[in-house]
């Protein structure tokens, strides 16, 4: 390994971790919670088309995300670091065409279909380049579980701070400058909105890589084995990363198709549009009291035991959304403040599992591949991600779901409910089952990181 293991991670780098995923989570959040939204009812594209984009893009990523993992683990590290620096050059990129993607230029039917298809798939190239890197830099950082905790608290906490903004803001800010967050009428304040966060995202990309430090990389004898088959054999030897690839796919897929829905359920369920952002802002608020709990949730319940218990608390809260009258709207709230903390402290945490496949891949290969297996993560969370638009955009055409009426269907306000409560609460189920499945615990991983550190000292 290059860069010897010298382990010192003060504030300022913690708080450039949190800035790198606060920069995602602002933009990519946006477009995962609201995209299908703009699609159908500001751009007038037809849900069953905006469905079928979003699962082309997420089979465009998977081959993009292992292809860039492997090139990324096979590079060599610029005066910026081996992952900082895409960080820094792929800021802009993703700044400009996650704005683009919120734009609405005056086209035929078709014309909209290929220029959105042209940007979102764009967009989420650009994606893929930062978020990687972004994904991989815990890994690179520290090995030892105590710092990847602290590391990961910091960073959910901004991921949070920027899930306020987008759940809280987005409908703020587009009503304040539109008069209004749907229909034709409020392109311009989307595009503003999209403007406004996209560049403070790529502000904070700059400033994570001002001030944190790789430790852990490839060394150049070793990035030059670096290949795809990797990922196979990665997938063969390492039954934690399967595992924990499931529960990002199912975890974030959840929460990606609930907060997509979120929208059309406050707006046509409840009949409360103008209550959106304070139902979106229950969706975040309760992180900024549990995500700073995380070394007390797993001193005290286990990393397994702490996921169960607040995944079961999800799905509490999402019984109460679906088994409750929608025009309740106090009820509606406490069902969604007790769904969201089960799912802020479960999906949050499970990011702190990530550095654990990867030290469990270098014990058992002897190469710590940062990139490549990061790579296979970040694309069971773009995968999961996009969930939000492919399930609901086919149920909402399925159940007669049309953007040009104010008031639904029976059928249709019966398939939101399905796609915001029924297939959510499934998936966790599945979650936890995996949760249970996950092999690296404490006690095991600790075993692991001393006979990587012995093997260290014994090849300086």
């Amino acid at each position: 390994m290059e860069n010897a293991p010298r382990e010192n991670i003060k504030l300022p780098e913690k708080l450039g971790i949190s800035t790198g995923y606060f920069a995602c989570n602002i933009i990519y959040q946006t477009i995962s919670t609201y995209l299908l939204f703009f699609y159908t009812n500001v751009f007038g594209l037809n849900a069953a088309v905006a469905a079928t984009m979003f699962l082309v893009v997420r089979i465009i990523d998977a081959v993009a995300n292992p292809v860039w993992g492997v090139m990324v683990d096979k590079m060599k590290a610029g005066k910026r670091g081996k992952y900082l620096q895409w960080l820094f050059f792929g800021a802009i990129p993703f700044t400009v065409l996650s704005i683009l993607c919120f734009y609405s230029p005056s086209l035929s039917a078709m014309g909209k279909i290929i220029y959105a298809y042209v940007t979102y798939v764009a967009m989420s190239l650009a994606y893929i380049v930062v978020s990687l890197p972004t994904s991989s830099l815990p890994a690179a950082m520290t090995r030892n579980s105590d710092q990847i905790t602290s590391l990961t608290s910091y960073s959910d906490f901004a991921a949070n701070v920027a899930g306020m903004c987008v759940s809280f803001g987005v409908p703020l800010l587009v009503t304040k400058i539109s008069g209004s967050y749907s229909g034709p009428q409020s392109q311009i304040g989307w595009l503003a909105t999209m403007a406004l966060y996209s560049i403070i995202g790529c502000l904070c990309f700059f400033y994570s890589v001002k001030v944190i430090h790789e430790r852990y990389v490839l060394s150049s004898k070793e990035k030059d084995s670096v290949k795809i088959s990797d990922l196979f054999t990665e997938f063969k030897t390492n039954k934690a990363l399967v595992i924990l690839a499931l529960i990002f796919i199912l975890s974030f897929g959840m929460q990606s198709i609930v907060n997509s829905t979120s929208s059309y359920f406050v707006t046509y369920n409840m009949n409360q549009p103008n209550m959106l952002k304070w139902f979106n802002l229950l969706g975040s608020l309760p992180s900024f009291v549990l995500i700073p709990m995380f070394p007390l949730f797993k001193k005290w319940f286990g990393k397994r035991g702490m996921l169960v218990i607040f995944f079961i608390i999800e799905i509490i809260g999402l019984g109460i959304l679906y088994f409750g009258n929608a025009h309740n709207t106090a009820l509606m709230m406490v069902g969604q403040l007790i769904k969201s903390c089960g799912m802020l402290v479960a999906t949050g945490f499970i990011w702190a599992l990530v550095p654990e496949v990867i030290t469990y891949s270098e014990w058992v290969t002897g190469r710590r591949l940062n990139g490549v297996l990061t790579a296979v993560i970040s694309f069971m969370l773009t995968f999961g991600m996009a969930l939000g638009g492919v399930v609901p955009g086919y149920v909402l055409s399925a159940t007669g779901f049309s953007a040009k009426l104010a008031v639904q269907t029976a059928t249709a306000m019966g398939g939101i409910k399905t796609v915001m409560c029924t297939i959510p609460a499934v998936l966790v189920v599945i979650t936890i089952i995996c949760v249970l499945l996950y092999p690296l615990t404490d006690e095991r991983l600790a075993k692991i990181t001393a006979e990587i550190n012995d093997r260290s000292k014994k090849n300086a």
